[in-house]
This record gives structure tokens, sequence and C-alpha cells, in this order.
């Protein structure tokens, strides 16, 4: 049986509902106002120090004046301020926000930014906040003042709808005053949202499902698509209030704040059947093990040490899609609009985390594994793992140049480590794979479908690739180029099959030790495109044959990164 609390926030909510009856048909009207200062805080998790934030002055039907105001976050947890006097010639305001965020239910900072927005009438307030309460109102809010409500009635109205679609039928005074920080009842119906939209989606998948929520929203009210009822369903029934409170905890403590969360779960539909009520409690079973804790005891079964080595090669294929797609525009044969000069460039930023979010998985297996004994044998894990870290560094230090080097040494407590030179990075990938091979000794076939998992071949091409880069020249093992199998080693994201090492660049990287004349143009010839950069690179010829500046010969590092890790350096050429 759930426990209701009656708190002042419902009484709020009240007395907001008396007062919003007598309204008049209509926003009544417009007024000058001035404000000293405008302040509030955006949370989806909170957003990270210098997301933007932009607030337009609105007509009495809310369409932009063309007045607008800028500014960013100044901290880690969202908080941000106007601090010019704001000359306005009407109460009603629109923020409009954007940028990365602390995911509550994945523990992690967002790979890409979103964007949330948030409608208020600022005239008996400084404080405005922007959460995902007010983003799912907004277009409802537009419709109903058009549709001639006032703008409270409009609020109120759409505040109670949307609750509904989540079968919640208590009250909140005003989503522009919540916090997810607050403790309270509003805080805890926000997180609860929150929580249920998050589940088992991508950023960008999670962008485009509130997306579609607020179009169907707007409307009438009501979600009437059958896939987006689906999908707060699924989130419903799949929800951890215990464990997102647990992550919030940790993540605010690292900023410094003690947080107090209110328990959320009564305001979940567990079993989804449109009620809350004493049939809903969450099932603490289905709970998913956190992936950066690592137990000894968790490697002692075969079938979860296989389960995380499938989540290293997870993102690792999600990053060599972005790769391929951010040098297929580097090298001229796409037109895919991708930013490669801006540090805010969302294909940038989701790169970066997806590769050391595989990196992570990797050294949590080459430290659970390469110690201990647990009656199966667990090397072929171990050396896949330093195979998946390997290529991955590779590829970050063909991209970026210095980068961070995280391993099974610091991963725990890594936090803010300082780049290392991509000369080293190099190096120690080489070692890496050259202990796969021989101390681990690398499987001929390391699972029933050996092509999209690391094996010798595929190894012993990597690491000639990186001992070109690096200057050590080609290491094949054991293998001529011309004996190997077309695809040695291939990658499904998405569902989509790249190939990434073949007999085919093998051949290539073998011809590059002896002549390197003309290796330019066949490289650039070829139509799957995975290590024409690099190779470009190593032989002089990209700003050549591609016509990019020296400078863009590395990526800027993202502005999320260099937001979280003040011992990061910019590379050359960006801002």
């Amino acid at each position: 049986m759930k426990v209701f609390r009656f708190t002042i926030m419902a009484l709020l909510a009240m007395f907001v509902m008396a007062s919003c009856g007598d309204d008049e048909p209509g926003t009544g009207g417009v007024k000058d106002i001035k404000k000293s200062n405008v302040s509030g805080i955006i949370e989806k998790g909170p957003f990270i120090q210098g997301s933007k934030v932009v607030l337009y002055e609105l007509t009495d039907d809310l369409s932009q004046t063309g007045k607008s105001f800028k500014s960013q976050t100044n901290s880690d947890l969202g908080a941000f301020r106007f601090d010019a006097a704001l000359e306005l010639n009407s109460q009603y305001v629109e923020l409009e926000t954007s940028g990365y965020y602390y995911n509550e239910v994945k523990g992690e900072l967002s790979a890409s930014q979103i964007t949330l927005n948030a409608l208020s009438d600022i005239s008996d307030r400084n404080s405005v906040n922007v959460n995902l309460i007010t983003h799912l109102e907004f277009g409802r809010v537009k419709t109903l003042v058009g549709q001639g409500m006032s703008f409270a009635q409009a609020k109120h109205k759409a505040e109670r709808e949307l609750l509904a679609c989540f079968a919640i039928t208590d009250q909140i005074a005003s989503p522009e005053g919540i916090s997810i920080t607050d403790n309270n009842q509003a805080s805890a119906i926000l997180l609860a949202i929150s929580t249920i939209m998050l589940y088992e989606r991508s950023d960008a998948e999670f962008s485009e499902f509130i997306a579609k929520f607020s179009t169907d929203f707007a409307d009438n009210g009501q979600i009437d698509n059958e896939n987006i009822h689906e999908g707060i369903r699924k989130g419903q029934m799949n929800a951890h209030p215990h464990e997102v409170i647990e992550r919030m905890k940790d993540f605010y403590a690292n900023k410094g704040v003690e947080l107090d969360i209110d328990d959320f779960a009564q305001f979940i539909d567990f079993n989804g059947d449109g009620v809350i009520d004493e049939n809903d409690e969450e099932d603490e079973d289905e709970i998913v093990p956190n992936l950066m804790i690592s137990e000894e005891t968790y490697f002692s079964n075969e079938t979860d040490a296989q389960a995380i080595l499938y989540g290293a090669y997870e993102p690792m294929a999600r990053f060599e899609a972005l790769q391929l797609r951010m040098e297929a525009v580097r090298l001229g044969k796409s037109t895919e609009r991708i930013d490669l000069a801006n540090p805010d460039e969302p294909t940038l930023e989701e790169a970066w985390s997806t590769a050391y979010t595989a990196i992570q998985r990797a050294n949590m297996i080459v430290d659970g594994l390469s110690h201990h004994y647990y009656g199966y044998d667990s090397d072929k894990y171990v050396a896949e793992a330093l195979a998946i870290r390997s290529f991955l560094y590779y590829q970050l230090a063909v991209l970026w140049g210095n980068v961070p080097v995280v391993d099974e040494n610091n991963f725990r407590e890594a936090t803010a480590v300082p780049q290392s030179n991509s000369n080293e990075i190099l190096s120690r990938a080489f070692r890496w794979v050259e202990t796969a091979l021989y101390e681990y000794n690398m499987p001929v076939e390391a699972s029933e479908n050996p092509l999209y998992r690391f094996n010798r071949s595929s190894a012993s091409i990597l690491l000639s690739e990186i001992g070109l880069t690096n200057g050590n020249g080609v290491q094949f093992h054991e293998t001529a180029p011309s004996a190997l199998p077309d695809n040695v080693f291939s990658i499904i994201p998405d569902g989509n099959d790249l190939p990434i090492y073949t007999r085919e660049q093998a051949k290539l990287l073998a011809e590059e030790e002896i002549q390197r004349e003309g290796l330019a143009a066949t490289w650039m010839e070829r139509s799957n495109i995975y290590g024409t950069w690099a190779t470009l690179k190593r032989l002089g010829k990209a700003v050549e044959l591609t016509g990019c500046k020296e400078h863009e010969l590395l990526l800027p590092i993202p502005s999320r990164e260099m937001a979280t890790n003040p011992s990061l350096k910019q590379n050359p050429g960006y801002f």
C-alpha cells in the first residue's frame, strides 16, 4: 500500500485552481515590466555549466516580439541568471535552453545536447525554472491561449492534462517553480515523469520521444499515438526510483551538495493499468547491476563476464559508426551536415562519450579478470577487452591527438584525468595489443560469429595499423595478408554491418611498409572509408587531398568535456 502525503504544495495548487476559475477568456492584455534580474535552474537532470539560455519577450497571444536576452548556466547544477536589467513590454516570456545534462537513469552525463522550453508570467516572480514538465506543456499552453483562454487558465489546464497522461491525479502549483532538489510532492512528480520518459532511450531517442509527445499532446491535451502510449507504459513498468535516487545523491555529493530526495515511487503506475493504487509496486528483482561498480564476485559467472564484454562492443560499434560519418564529411564523401569545427557539435560529443563508455567497460574486464581465476577460460575475454581499448585509443589519438587515458589502474576514481601525449597513447595501445596476442593468447576465432568480435587476425591488423602510425612498422602476427579472409573484422551498429579490417586493408598496410608513393590516391578511391583518414595523415597527404586546414587535422575537443574536466586544453585553432 502506498502512503500519500498532503503537502503545502497541494494546498497551493488548490488556491491556484480557485483563482484560475475566475479568469475571463483572453490574456487580459500585456503590461510593461522591469526586472533587475531573473534567475532559475535548468533541469532534466541538471544542465552543466555553459548551457545556453535565451529569454524571449512574448505578445498576449504568446508569439515572440523579437526582443530577447541571452545568458548561460554558471554551475554544473543548472543555475543561471540574467544579470542585466530586463525591460519588457510584456509580462509573458519564453525561455529556451540547450545543453548537456545529467541522466539520472543511466547515472552519467548525456552524450548530446537537448533543448527544453518554458512559458511564464513573470509579473510576480523573479525566478523561472526550466524542466521536463514546462517543456511538455509548452505547446499545449500555446494552443489553449490561441483558443481564447487566459494564460493562467491555459497553464492550469495543460498541467492537469499532462499529469493525467501519467495517471497522476495530484496537482502542482507551477512547474516553473519546481526543482528536483526541493524534496516535496512537486519535485517527486517531476522526477517520476523524467524517469519514465528516459527509459531505455539514447539522447537522440529521448529528444525525439519528447518532441513527438509534445506534438501529440498540444492539440487536445491527450496522447492519441499508440506508440507513445506504449513508450510511457514501458517506462512506468521498468522504472526504478530507488536506483535513480541513489544516483542523484551520488551526483550531487560529487558537486559538494548533500541531497535529500523524496521517494517518487508513489507517482508511478508500475503495472501500467492506468491507475496508481495499492497494486503498484517497484519490481526490485529487475534492477540492473551498475556496470560502473566492479566487484570480484560479479565475474564468478562466465555469463556475466560475457554480458559486460558485449556491453563494451555495443558502444564501440556506435562510436565507429559516428567516426565513419565524421571522416566521410572530412574526406568529401558525404554531404551530411556535421560541423567538424564546432566544439558544440553533437556528433563530436557523442563519438567521444561512446568511446569512453566502451573503454570503461573494457577496463572493468581487464581489472576483474586479469588477476583472478574463476574456473573458466577468462583470458580470451581479457584479450578482447585489451583489443577494444587499444582500438578506441588509437582512433581517439588519430581524431583528437592528446586525450585522457583511463585504464584499469585509475578507472574507478577517474574524474578529471589530464591529457596524455598522442605518441605515448599510441605506444600504450601498441603494447596492449601485443599483450592480448602474446600473453593472453587472443583466440583464432573469438566466438561462434568471429567476424563481429576481435580475433587473432583482426588484432594483428590493428597492431600493424598502430605500428605504422607510431613508427613501429607492420607487425602481422603469424598470418600473411593474402591468407586472411575477406572480412577479418566487422561491427554491426544499429543492424548495419560495417567491415573494418579486411584482407584488402591488410594488403594496403603491408604495401605501405614497402612503397608509400601513390598509396594516398588508392586509399581515397576505396568505397569503404575506414582507415583512409588515418592513412592520409600518416602519409602527410590529408591537407592536400581533402582541402582541410592544418589545424583541422585534429578535431576540437567537445565543449562538454572542456566544461567538466578543467585539466583539458583545447586543440589549436578552436575556441
